[in-house]
């Protein structure tokens, strides 16, 4: 019975997520996103954007092949950006600040840059396909947390990308859907998202062992609000700006 509960909390945050997902790739599409900045490194809008920044360490660890003392500088780097990103927000009630997604965007540039003079060569250039899948495993709702412990086959990576292709796209059409009747995800729109993230969750944790099923249920269980902030954030809340660097 916990695990069913668990599952829909976990569902219901995909949707909203997925949600999130596609309005930042309708909005990029659009052109609406002049901000500067690279591909995937980009935090401005809404949405998880995937950026070795707001990646967890472990997680970059364990795909990027880093050694220890890489893991715990990235780490050191990681934890000083939180700092410095919450540092920049104004205090509560105070008036918002007007440049804050330029700020943010520029402390996220310098700690991409940071950690990459952190990382070898090789590692380097494999990091942008790596950050692809990172947003992949978000899209189908695995927390990033737990795929060291996850140890997907390449068989499983490969199975869970073309998954998370496909359910992008469906999400996308649904926005689009949604938006052509003149409504983003309210009331009927929200359940069909809900359903549809359900549907990508359930595509994807069928490709896992039981054991695995087993070591992901465990971990969602434990960190409910987990798939939604940076690396070893809590919950996200609210989309502009919001509490994660994402």
């Amino acid at each position: 019975m916990s695990i069913k509960v668990n599952i829909g909390k976990l569902c219901a945050a995909v949707a909203i997520l997925a949600t999130l997902t596609v309005g930042v790739s309708a909005f990029a599409q659009g052109g609406g996103g002049g901000q500067g900045g690279g591909g995937g490194r980009r935090q401005g809008g809404r949405g998880f954007q995937p950026s070795l920044s707001n990646t967890p360490a472990v997680v970059l660890a364990d795909g990027l092949k880093l050694n220890a003392v890489q893991k715990a500088k990235i780490q050191a780097i990681q934890d000083q950006y939180r700092k410095d990103l919450t540092a920049l927000r104004p205090p509560q009630g105070s008036p918002p600040d007007p440049d804050f997604r330029e700020k943010m965007q520029a402390l996220n540039e310098e700690t991409n840059k940071s950690i990459e003079g952190v990382l070898t060569p090789d590692q380097a250039a494999k990091a942008p396909a790596f950050l692809k899948t990172v947003a992949g495993y978000r899209v189908v709702g695995i927390p990033l947390e737990v795929l060291p412990d996850l140890k997907l086959t390449a068989d499983q990576k490969t199975k869970i990308a073309a998954i998370s292709e496909t359910a992008q796209k469906k999400m996308q059409e649904a926005f689009q859907a949604a938006q052509a009747n003149g409504g983003g995800g309210g009331g009927g729109g929200f359940q069909a998202f809900q359903e549809l993230a359900k549907a990508n969750h359930d595509a994807a944790t069928a490709v896992l062992t039981a054991s695995q099923k087993a070591t992901l249920d465990k971990y969602i269980a434990e960190h409910p609000q987990r798939g939604f902030g940076g690396p070893g954030g809590g919950g996200r809340r609210g989309n502009g700006g919001g509490n994660g660097p994402g």
